[in-house]
């Protein structure tokens, strides 16, 4: 579900997997970190911090790298950039 046509559909599905709280769940969300919307990139940002996945931070700074200058991002990339710092301070 996190790749479905609707955002809706992908946002439900990121917020669940965290719920779930299954480790498995952090490969496929940091597959999708780059989601074409905001309120799915937060979504994947709960989840990823819920499962404290210490896997996300060297993706979301490659992320935060190649959208660099990006307006459009800019508030999701800024969030991904405190999660990435708060991920990396977890034990």
């Amino acid at each position: 579900k996190l790749k479905d046509g609707h955002p809706a559909i992908r946002e439900k599905a990121a917020y669940e997997l965290g719920r779930i709280g299954d480790p498995k769940a952090v490969q496929p969300l940091i597959q999708v970190i780059a989601d074409e919307s905001e309120n799915v990139r937060f979504a994947i940002m709960w989840a990823l911090n819920k499962l404290q996945a210490k896997d996300a931070i060297e993706p979301i700074e490659k992320l935060i790298e190649a959208e660099k200058g990006s307006t459009r991002y800019k508030v999701a990339n800024y969030n991904y950039q405190l999660l990435a710092a708060r991920l990396s301070r977890t034990h």
